[in-house]
């Protein structure tokens, strides 16, 4: 178990809706750690996620993502 601090940060989210009761968001997420060693360490990996208030309680939670690698 991995008890060491993670911050993740969004970055640029663009959001999307479609329709009356979905959305599309897409973002880069940013995660900052302390690897084994003790130094510095980020990621950061290109998401989209989609959802809609039919499917869920709230857009907050959404069903489908989508995550690669960031390029830069």
């Amino acid at each position: 178990k991995n008890s060491k601090p993670v911050h993740t940060t969004i970055l640029n989210p663009h959001v999307h809706l479609i329709g009356e009761d979905a959305a599309c968001i897409a973002y880069i997420r940013l995660t900052q750690y302390m690897d084994s060693q003790g130094r510095p360490r980020s990621s950061q990996s290109e998401e989209t996620r989609v959802g809609s208030t039919s499917t869920s309680t709230a857009l907050e939670r959404l069903p489908h993502l989508y995550s690669e690698p960031h390029r830069a």
